[in-house]
Formats: C-alpha cells, sequence, structure tokens
C-alpha cells in the first residue's frame, strides 16, 4: 500500500512537520552546497542554526544534516530522489 493511499491514522507522520534530512560525502567535496540547492530547488524551509555537519572518524567523509519544515510526503520523496541523484552525494538517511 502506498504512503498516500494509508488513512491518516496509520501513518507514521504527519505533515507539515520537522524532518532531518542527512547527505554524506567525501570530505573536501561540496556536499553541503549539493544538499542546499536541492532544498532549495524544492522550496524547503529551513533554519540556518538547523545545520549541522559531522565528520567521520577517519576525516575521510563529512555528513550534512538539515531539519526542515516537510510539507508533504511528495516532497520528501523529491528531495531524497534529488539527493539520490547527486555526483556530490554517496549516500543518505
Amino acid at each position: 500500500m502506498r504512503y498516500q493511499d494509508m488513512p491518516e491514522d496509520e501513518r507514521a507522520l504527519s505533515f507539515p512537520t520537522p524532518f532531518p534530512v542527512k547527505a554524506m560525502g567525501k570530505a573536501g567535496g561540496d556536499v553541503r552546497a549539493a544538499l542546499l540547492a536541492v532544498l532549495a530547488d524544492n522550496q524547503v524551509l529551513y533554519r540556518d542554526e538547523d545545520i549541522s555537519e559531522q565528520a567521520s572518524r577517519t576525516g575521510k567523509y563529512i555528513s550534512i544534516t538539515v531539519i526542515i519544515q516537510a510539507e508533504s510526503r511528495q516532497q520528501l520523496d523529491h528531495v531524497y530522489e534529488q539527493l539520490a541523484d547527486h555526483p556530490e552525494v554517496a549516500m543518505t538517511l
């Protein structure tokens, strides 16, 4: 069953809702710019203070997390599809 077809009371998320979007890529790349560009392209709202970065233990990778104001499941799906296709992004959560 698709998320959109589920009754409201059975859905895990109700919108709008704060939602953390995380993108990971190689340190020295521009994962942050890639993530913020995808969010802008999808007109996603977030605050600068809701952006955090963390390097991997070895320093080879970096993760960027942005707590966004998700308006719909469709919006989240578009964001994750674009991130998955972006060359700077190795993985998303």
